[in-house]
């Protein structure tokens, strides 16, 4: 998980930690790979 932490900005840590809760790992994988690509562009 600490790369998912270093990914998200500090401000949505804590909705992301609780959506980890909810989505299955295949869907926390694609949102970190959307963020990153945002964070790329």
């Amino acid at each position: 998980m600490e790369l998912y932490n270093e990914v998200i900005p500090k401000s949505k840590l804590h909705t992301y930690s609780f959506d980890t809760e909810i989505y299955d790992s295949d869907e926390i994988v694609e949102d970190i790979i959307y963020l990153v690509s945002e964070e790329g562009s």
